[in-house]
């Protein structure tokens, strides 16, 4: 399930997360179409060379999202796999951070508290949130009541931290890409410095490596499907909320 569904990728970058999600479905689906939209992929021709660009995901349609919040505090988590998991994983972690911040206070960063404390508090909660729920992955793949999960997840933190999750254990990443072609964006991942640029410089070079590796080499088996809309979500430093954009808003926030 989770090497068949859409793409999702997410880098750490100088400022904050970014994160790319995929959306494909037929062309009559109502929750990932804007009524304007002609639903087809916009081509242009530059130098004889073919682009395409993605439609962006209605921002109207809270239902078709799959990049979500975990609390106030900017923590989100998007999953990949089958969707009905994906919503199960979603919960479960949202339900340990609400868990966690109702035992020991309601907010993660205080006032006056410096970068640094900042920081550490939030590597520290993100890594309790991601290891608690690999854990309840692994014991719903053990338990006799109830079956495992055929879903994956992404989970960061707005002050910079990024975990890989799933049954077998929470990992450490910088970028890290989960779905159909993963294995081709993740290789050009690993040769790209984001802690250097950001987090709008950073979702124009994610899109880049998507659309090159998904549209324009022909070297390679994967394919992004027709009608593919893309979600995209930033988590900028010390603002503690997950801020949503389209594509055509990143030029002027790069300015």
């Amino acid at each position: 399930f989770v090497a068949a569904a859409p793409l999702s990728v997410v880098a750490v970058c100088q400022d904050g997360v970014v994160i790319i999600s995929l959306h494909t479905a037929a062309t009559d689906e109502p929750l990932i179409f804007d009524h304007q939209d002609n639903n087809k992929n916009n081509v242009t021709s530059d130098d004889n060379e073919q682009n395409i660009d993605f439609r962006d995901l209605p921002q109207g349609h809270h239902g078709a999202l799959r990049v979500l919040p975990l609390d106030d505090e900017g923590t989100a988590i998007v999953s990949v796999g089958w969707r009905t998991d994906c919503t199960i994983l979603a919960s479960k972690c949202r339900s340990i951070a609400s868990e966690e911040r109702g035992q020991y206070g309601t907010s993660l960063i205080q006032k006056g508290e410096g970068s640094q404390i900042r920081r550490t508090r939030s590597l520290s909660y993100g890594r309790f949130l991601a290891r608690e729920t690999s854990k309840w992955m692994a014991q719903c793949v053990f338990s006799d009541n109830v079956r495992g999960l055929s879903c994956a997840g992404l989970l960061a933190t707005s002050e910079g931290y990024l975990w890989l999750v799933d049954a077998t254990g929470a990992y450490r990443a910088r970028a890290h890409a989960l779905g159909l072609g993963s294995e081709f964006i993740n290789k050009r991942l690993s040769k790209t410095d984001f802690s250097k640029i950001s987090i709008e410089a950073g979702a124009r070079k994610l899109l880049d490596i998507v659309k090159e590796e998904g549209f324009v080499k022909s070297r390679t088996q994967w394919k992004i499907p027709p009608n593919t809309v893309v979600e995209i979500a930033l988590l900028p430093r010390d603002s503690h909320c997950i801020k949503r954009v389209k594509q055509n808003m990143l030029p002027y926030l790069l300015k």
